[in-house]
Formats: structure tokens, C-alpha cells, sequence
């Protein structure tokens, strides 16, 4: 911790750290899904009525007990943002072409932020999990006719993997199984295919060691 607040304090590269306590990851990812779901929020509203609201959420990050497990990249940027925000929002006279870049900032990083999900643990986890309830939704005899309670409650960990399951998970409705079967076998099929990529590159550099 003390490294890594030296190297964010004096602009150096971040150490290199893979974190492998999930339950710290899944905190993550429901934290940048939900500053995605900020600036998603309030489409129609004008640029300062949308930067606001996602500028409280940047501020509370610090506040997370996660914070200090972010890359240090990803804190640096953050606070630039945060500057900019701040400046942009408290000028007299708001540019609005700067407006759109810092915007249009915003939301790619958000994007890039989304890549928490590509994290070991995380990978493995959702694996496990996705092939869980499929099995349980498709595989099991007799066949189901409504998801069960504890698969939205077990699904809650995925919030932030896939937009589409989101939805599904969070309306807690009874609806009809077809309609979780395609995302999720996209994303069995997404997360094994990652995990046969990585296992061939380590076999691979294996072999020529």
C-alpha cells in the first residue's frame, strides 16, 4: 500500500499486483457497474445536470473501502477526472466543445473500467457460477418451470458482467427460462473460451522454456 501511494503520489508506473480475493473484485465491479449506471441515468438532462451527480460518485469512491485495491492507473485517472469535472462545472463560462470531451472521456473510461471482469479470480468465478444455473435452469431432470429464488440471489455476484443478464437478474420476475437461455450460453461459452485461450498460451510458453 505504501509503495503503491509513492508511485501515484510522484506520477510513477504502478506496480504490477493481481489481486486474488474475489469477494474484493466482485466489490469492484459492482462499484465502476454502478458508476456506469450513473452516467447512463438522466439522458435527456443537460450536460452540468448529468455531470454532477456522477461527479458525488467519483468523490465517494475514496470513501470505499475497495479504494485502495484499485490499480493505481485507474486513481490517478480518476482524480483527473474529478479536476476536470470540478473546473469544467465551476467556470463562469462552460466551453461546451471541453464539455463533450470530457464527457466522451468519461464514458470510455468507464468502459475500459469494465475490463475488471477479465480478472483471474473474477473469470473463474463467474464460470463456475454461469455453468451453475445453466445446468440448473437447463440441465437438471425434471426440467424447471420457473428460475428459483436462490439463482436470482446467487446471480446478484454477476451484476455488472453482462448487461443483458443485469436486467434479467434484478426484475426478479418469474419469467419464461427461454429467455435466459442465449445470454447465458454466450457467456458459458465467452468465459471457457477465455479460460482454452489461457491455458494454450501457458502451455505453449511452457513448451519453449
Amino acid at each position: 500500500s505504501v509503495e503503491a501511494a509513492i508511485c501515484e503520489f510522484e506520477d510513477l508506473p504502478a506496480p504490477e499486483r493481481e489481486w486474488f480475493d474475489v469477494e474484493v473484485s466482485l466489490e469492484i465491479r459492482r462499484l465502476y457497474r454502478g458508476l456506469r449506471q450513473e452516467i447512463a441515468a438522466r439522458p435527456d438532462s443537460t450536460l452540468e445536470e448529468r455531470l454532477r451527480p456522477v461527479l458525488y460518485r467519483l468523490v465517494a469512491f475514496r470513501e470505499q473501502r475497495v479504494y485502495p485495491f484499485l490499480r493505481v492507473d485507474d486513481r490517478v485517472y480518476l482524480r483527473q477526472l474529478v479536476r476536470r469535472i470540478l473546473e469544467w462545472l465551476n467556470s463562469d463560462h462552460q466551453d461546451p466543445e471541453e464539455g463533450k470531451r470530457l464527457w466522451e472521456d468519461l464514458t470510455s473510461f468507464t468502459r475500459i473500467l469494465a475490463q475488471v471482469s477479465y480478472r483471474q479470480e473474477l473469470r473463474e468465478h463467474d464460470r463456475e457460477l454461469v455453468a451453475k444455473v445453466h445446468h440448473a435452469l437447463f440441465g437438471s431432470r425434471p426440467a424447471l418451470s420457473r428460475v428459483p429464488d436462490w439463482c436470482f440471489t446467487d446471480m446478484e455476484a454477476l451484476l455488472g458482467l453482462d448487461d443483458d443478464l443485469d436486467v434479467l437478474v434484478l426484475a426478479r420476475r418469474a419469467r419464461p427460462l427461454s429467455v435466459w437461455r442465449a445470454p447465458l450460453e454466450r457467456l458459458l461459452h465467452s468465459l471457457r473460451r477465455k479460460e482454452e485461450h489461457t491455458v494454450s498460451r501457458l502451455s505453449a510458453s511452457w513448451w519453449d522454456e
